[in-house]
């Protein structure tokens, strides 16, 4: 009978076919078949279940951090608390640009290093990072807008949207007027790219700007679908066109207000206030697509 390395069963032979000879019995001892390789990464340790461990030495003491299931989530986890405790000099599995282009470095600092090793420990590392990218956003997002609203833009003009601005032609027809006095001159015959910093969305929107001669518009095409698409944009909406200079550089942002939103300001305001007062002495005049506020009197 032959000898199964899953089992410890003895291996048996008989020397001799003669019954006067004793049955000989060789006992064969099994070696251990499942030790745990050593790691690559450094300060990961395999455990005995298959798992995987990660630790680091602080002043001369064993800093736990947790287990895992598998190794490169032990060295990730690694990577992330000896930053958090030796800064960005720390030698790391990973290269060091993983983390600091991704707000980790940022992250990291606003906790401390106890906070840290409990959210790595328990896991819940990259649901609080995303948290932490959430409110970033939101505080870039509320910066963005205050600068608008302090004028830091100013403000160039607004085009009503028409059916046919967000129909399937894609295009935005911008009056000549607007086009000649506000926006760059056309430097190529066949149009130019303008970008658009959007005020609601840390986003930035390509657009192409051209003269058409069949129709005689100045027009928006190129990428006028999507943001249309994006906005949910419809008849009787408005966009808002921004401009500021950073030095010599000319920026241009781009706004929009709903129509429904527009029609409950002046609802409010006609209410009492001195905008109702103006709303109700004037009339609106409609000329290629803008409305035109003109005075009764």
């Amino acid at each position: 009978m032959d000898w199964d390395p899953y089992y410890s069963c003895p291996a048996i032979s008989c020397t001799s076919s003669s019954s006067s000879e004793p049955l000989k019995i060789h006992t064969i001892k099994p070696t251990n078949t499942k030790k745990s390789l050593p790691s690559k990464y450094k300060g990961v340790v395999p455990q005995p279940n298959g798992r995987w461990s990660a630790q680091l030495y602080q002043d001369n003491k064993r800093v736990w951090i947790g287990t895992f299931d598998c190794k490169d989530l032990a060295a990730y986890a690694y990577d992330l608390a000896v930053i958090r405790f030796r800064g960005q000099q720390a030698i790391t599995n990973f290269p060091i640009w993983r983390y600091s282009n991704n707000l980790h470095l940022d992250f990291l600092s606003s906790h401390s290093k106890i906070r840290v090793i409990d959210m790595l420990r328990n896991q819940t590392y990259q649901d609080e990072l995303i948290r932490f990218k959430r409110a970033r956003f939101a505080k870039n997002h509320a910066r963005r807008a205050a600068q608008v609203d302090d004028h830091e833009w100013d403000r160039l003009f607004e085009k009503v949207l028409t059916p046919s601005d967000v129909g399937k032609v894609r295009r935005l027809v911008i009056p000549k007027h607007y086009a000649e006095n506000y926006l760059p001159k056309m430097s190529e015959v066949g149009g130019m790219m303008l970008c658009f910093e959007d005020r609601l969305k840390d986003k930035m929107w390509r657009l192409k700007y051209c003269y058409w001669n069949s129709s005689q518009n100045y027009v928006l095409t190129k990428g006028w679908g999507e943001f249309v698409k994006d906005k949910g944009l419809k008849h009787g909406d408005s966009v808002v066109f921004y401009s500021t200079f950073v030095g010599s550089h000319r920026r241009f942002c781009i706004d929009i207000k709903c129509k429904k939103v527009v029609e409950m300001d002046s609802e409010k305001s006609s209410d009492g206030s001195g905008d109702g007062v103006a709303l109700a002495c004037s009339k609106n005049l409609r000329l290629f697509g803008v409305d035109i506020i003109c005075p009764l009197n």
